[in-house]
């Protein structure tokens, strides 16, 4: 009995975390930013550090190199690199073109655990997805975008 009382406010309190970050994310709140961007302010704003790493990016792929090529030429050139990892791989340069969010357009809630016992993450549909387009300044133009994909 005190076990599935347990249960049944983990449960409860996982769907008011879950609640709470949506909320958030709704109203455009950042939990995180990607690569090429920093936190400012509540908002997310150019990183004069990391950004022309991604304009250079979509710039190769454009001008028809592959997710690999462009891995060796970052890795070659010592470009900084996107979260803990030290080299640049085929799947951190398609993560980076594939990713909306170098437009200007706030995509979040793609997935979301299988439940809070479990490390399963699980795509949410596009209808559950929150879009905010133009919420913060654009690193690629949308038509670029659009060509790369």
């Amino acid at each position: 009995l005190i076990a599935w009382f347990n249960e049944l406010i983990a449960n409860d309190d996982i769907d008011k975390i879950r609640r709470v970050l949506r909320h958030k994310k709704e109203n455009g709140l950042l939990i995180s930013t990607p690569f090429g961007y920093r936190k400012e302010g509540g908002g997310m704003v150019i990183d004069s550090d990391t950004a022309p790493t991604v304009v250079k990016i979509f710039d190769m792929a454009l001008n028809g190199s592959t997710a690999s090529q462009i891995a060796d030429y970052l890795n070659t050139s010592g470009a900084k690199t996107p979260g803990n990892s030290s080299a640049w791989t085929r799947d951190s340069v398609r993560v980076i073109l594939k990713n909306p969010c170098y437009t200007g357009t706030l995509v979040s809630a793609k997935r979301q655990k299988l439940s809070y016992k479990s490390k399963k993450m699980v795509p949410l549909s596009e209808d559950r997805r929150i879009i905010i387009p133009n919420h913060h300044e654009a690193i690629v133009g949308k038509s670029e975008f659009e060509k790369r994909r």
